[in-house]
């Protein structure tokens, strides 16, 4: 399991969120990418410009996308349709720790409890490799009180990080006690 707190935070989101009545199993909702998702996905990065990504930005996911991707995720509909997608990095900056990489949603499906439902896939699958302990997501301040109600904590603050007016919010949460 990840660390009590962490998951007890997650539950307690889960059951105040009246949306997140989803009917689905989660692994019907969320695949592994596929090269052929690239397209989508860039739609659904370019959909949260500016309100979440500089525009800037896109030439980094691109890169990501075909370079330095470890595990990345579609969540999609039964009909297919990728409503979002989000990665892993694992072991980038050492031996116990793993980040959380590119997560999107398309604004149609935000405030529902599907980036929830993603962020919970992803910590679930890192907590099953026994060698990590923390996991950090690099955000901006945007989206930073997403992952505060996730359980994250905030480590630092990088003025205009991504581009001017877009700072990064370095944060973690705990998989296991250190």
């Amino acid at each position: 399991m990840i660390c009590q707190n962490s998951m007890l935070k997650i539950q307690r989101l889960h059951r105040k969120n009246s949306n997140f009545n989803i009917n689905l199993k989660k692994s019907e909702m969320i695949t592994l990418y596929h090269p052929d998702d690239k397209d989508t996905v860039l739609n659904i990065f370019r959909a949260n410009v500016p309100s979440a990504f500089s525009a800037k930005e896109e030439a980094d996911l691109r890169n990501y996308l075909s370079q330095e991707r470890d595990l990345y995720y579609v969540l999609q509909q039964p009909s297919g349709k990728i409503m979002g997608a989000g990665g892993i990095n694992r072991f980038v900056d050492d031996e116990e720790s793993a980040r959380l990489s590119w997560d999107l949603l398309h604004p149609e499906y935000q405030g529902k409890g599907f980036g929830a439902l993603l962020v919970q896939h992803r910590l679930e699958e890192l907590h099953k490799d026994s060698r990590i302990r923390k996991v950090f997501v690099r955000t901006s301040q945007m989206a930073a009180p997403f992952y505060r109600k996730m359980g994250f904590q905030l480590l630092s603050t990088h003025k205009d990080f991504w581009d001017q007016g877009y700072h990064m919010h370095l944060m973690e949460i705990s998989l296991r006690p250190s």
